[in-house]
């Protein structure tokens, strides 16, 4: 499993035979207030997009409040936030996938200074663009 490594982010490097597991900190128990985690999912390959399957969901709930306005986990395309986002994400509604359409994938997670959940497990790999 890869751990939050803080502001920068980490570097995740994939391919069609090595996955990854990237979590919240601390899961399986609850992730801490205040947090800030980023993951920069890659691969060598340029005809690879990155696949993400969610195995565990459980952030802050949105209370209809607007777009996960308090604890949220955002994937964005390339290795960098200034990608296009694919999708940001909370409670406990996900897409069981979500495809990149580049050879990499940001992924942004964020927490605010109040409830804690058990938070996430997601495995990132890269796959044949045409699949």
């Amino acid at each position: 499993m890869i751990a939050c490594d803080g502001w920068y982010g980490t570097g995740v490097t994939v391919s069609e035979s090595v996955k990854a597991i990237i979590t919240s900190p601390n899961f399986p128990l609850d992730y801490d207030n205040d947090k800030k985690c980023i993951w920069r999912v890659s691969t060598s390959d340029a005809g690879l997009i990155i696949k993400a399957t969610f195995n565990e969901f459980d952030l802050q709930y949105n209370t209809g409040s607007g777009d996960c306005p308090f604890d949220s986990l955002t994937f964005s395309d390339g290795d960098s936030s200034g990608g296009d986002v694919i999708g940001k994400y909370c409670d406990t509604i996900y897409p069981e996938v979500i495809y990149s359409t580049e050879n990499g994938m940001y992924i942004e997670f964020q927490t605010d200074s109040f409830n804690t959940y058990k938070g996430f497990e997601v495995t990132v790999s890269a796959v044949d663009r045409k699949s």
